[in-house]
């Protein structure tokens, strides 16, 4: 792993897009402003003593309102000793009634502002969204685990559980530590910075769930994990490689999983957290550096954030696949074969892992989300990211495979569409990523553990989402109407059934003027439907076919009508299958 040398003379890697992107997963103008718990909102008493606290009234844009109760924290705050140490259970919120009425910090992470980051180390919060109203029956509930690259976090604006909970289900979202913070391995000497401190974080947010959610009416025998993106992936990591986080969920859904990013192994991620570690003594003590722990925790927030944006790939956030597929891989990942983490989870149930049912899904063109220069890539540039990846033998198959007589990966086989910012290369490279990345892993996966689910009458389910909405929600030109890209992320809303979008600033927002379509809203009611259905039954809820174990099966498309088909026509599977990740 080489880490980029710039640091003196700060050369910020933030692209615009990043900090579009950043701006958006970290902005918190929307955060809601309370001055006291709202009386109309039930008082919780936490089991054996460990506090008493009291929420807010929470409402969606579509006028429905639930009770809320945010900036929980579960975790000691990982600063000072606890800074790159597993995380510490939060005993007790205090003899005082806990006032739960504003979302508590993010974890650091890069954003637009000057000092390059935002959020704070002190970050390990959750938020728990409940009907008004519920009868004397525990209710099943929802653990969201947010997505972000794992080096950042969505906002939690966007993630509103309102709409869940007025179908009846109990919803919680969680922070977890981002980036080096999270994710840093370094083994030097007596010194053991041993690494996945957010997967662990994740871990004990389950755990407080778990322990706690019968409080608020949950059932603590009834949790669906879910998550998008990074969140996603992680999700994969619990239900297929972590053995210790089987009793915490009984199902989980992943939308968008990024199967093809392989996790770094414990050697690679030495190295990574080596050169970081270099990178620090070079920038911030070049004569004599410790190098270790006592010298790596006395360093600021600030010092540490700033050398970790130089670790970022090329354009940012944004250019995490095109990194992975011409280097391998990314410095901030989760590591397999260190706690908690077995196999990699893309080789399904690691020992001692038991089947659950799940869902998994893909958009139509994911990998345009992830297009780090989408107006100005060349075809030349295209055959060069090609190059790193492939044989030439497989390059030239790619650049040559037809569907319907059509190319398909080929720069030529595209007209530009300057209006969305891509050009014929960049679109061909969306394509690309999509299918090699995000829609022949998922199937693979999902076959590999087909027989397991089977024989055990577990079901999985698939799902496509290919619908065009009225309205951009991420904010990126190349995923706006006029690129004619369903990106990454524009299922979040309508999951969500919360219909918001991104504003210029990267505020989460109301989608108005003009207000979402009726086609918006139907397929939003009817998603966020399905995903409270699963969490209800988990056998039969989803309300569509299952997975039948091959690339031909269909899956649920969510699309204007709701309809059913292949998440990718088979021979293109088959052509992938070689080339996909052992």
């Amino acid at each position: 792993m080489v880490m980029n040398p710039r640091l003196y003379g700060f050369w910020p890697v933030l692209s615009a897009g990043l900090v579009g992107a950043l701006l958006m997963a970290c902005n918190q103008t929307n955060t809601p402003k309370a001055d006291g718990c709202d009386p109309s909102v039930d008082t919780i008493t936490l089991p054996d003593d460990r506090g008493r606290l009291c929420g807010r009234r929470m409402e969606n844009p579509q006028g429905e309102s639930s009770h809320a109760y945010l900036g929980i924290p579960f975790a000691e705050a990982p600063v000072g000793p606890r800074r790159w140490a597993p995380p510490v259970a939060k005993a007790s919120l205090g003899k005082d009634l806990f006032q739960a009425i504003r979302f508590g910090n993010a974890c650091i992470q890069p954003s637009g502002a000057l000092k390059g980051y935002s959020g704070s180390e002190d970050c390990l919060f959750l938020n728990v969204y409940k009907p008004k109203t519920s009868g004397s029956d525990p209710l099943p509930v929802m653990v969201y685990i947010p997505g972000g690259g794992f080096i950042a976090s969505q906002s939690p604006v966007e993630l509103n559980g309102t709409a869940f909970a007025n179908r009846g289900v109990i919803v919680v979202t969680t922070h977890y530590r981002l980036g080096s913070l999270g994710f840093m391995r370094y083994m030097n000497g007596n010194e053991a910075i041993e690494g996945n401190f957010g997967i662990q974080d994740q871990q004990l947010a389950m755990q407080w769930v778990k322990n706690n959610i019968s409080a608020f009416g949950g059932d603590p025998d009834k949790i669906t994990l879910f998550g998008e993106s990074a969140g996603a992936m992680s999700v994969g990591l619990h239900l297929f490689s972590i053995p210790s986080s089987g009793n915490l969920f009984r199902a989980a859904i992943m939308e968008s999983n990024i199967y093809g990013i392989r996790y770094n192994t414990a050697q690679t991620a030495s190295k990574a957290g080596q050169s970081f570690v270099n990178l620090l003594c070079s920038s911030y003590q070049p004569d004599n550096c410790a190098a270790d722990g006592a010298w790596l925790r006395s360093l600021t927030t600030e010092q540490i954030a700033q050398a970790e944006l130089l670790t970022l790939p090329s354009g940012g956030m944004p250019g995490l696949i095109t990194q992975v597929l011409t280097e391998g891989t990314v410095p901030w990942l989760p590591v397999v074969n260190v706690a908690p983490i077995l196999e990699q989870p893309n080789q399904g149930y690691s020992e001692g892992v038991e089947a659950k049912p799940y869902v998994f899904g893909v958009n139509r063109d994911e990998g345009a989300f992830f297009l780090a220069e989408s107006n100005s890539l060349t075809p030349e540039q295209y055959r060069q990211i090609l190059s790193k990846r492939f044989t030439p033998a497989q390059r030239q198959k790619i650049l040559n495979y037809r569907e319907n007589g059509r190319l398909l990966y080929a720069p030529e086989a595209y007209e530009p569409r300057p209006a969305g910012g891509l050009t014929p290369a960049s679109i061909a490279l969306a394509r690309l990523q999509t299918d090699l990345m995000a829609a022949a892993p998922n199937l693979q996966v999902a076959a590999k553990v087909h027989q397991q689910h089977q024989a055990n009458d577990i079901p999985q389910y698939g799902y496509h989402f290919t619908y065009r909405a009225s309205f951009d929600f991420n904010g990126f030109l190349r995923c706006s109407e006029a690129a004619d890209m369903v990106c990454h992320t524009d299922e979040i809303p309508f999951a969500w059934a919360d219909l918001v979008r991104k504003n210029a600033e990267g505020g989460t927002i109301p989608v108005s003027d003009p207000p979402p379509s009726d086609a918006d809203k139907t397929l939003a009611a009817t998603m966020n439907a399905a995903w409270a259905g699963f969490a209800k039954d988990p056998l039969s809820g989803w309300g569509h076919p299952r997975f039948d174990g091959t690339p031909s099966s269909d899956v649920v498309v969510w699309n204007n009508p709701v309809g059913q088909g292949m998440l990718m026509p088979e021979a293109r599977y088959a052509f992938w299958k070689p080339m996909l990740l052992p």
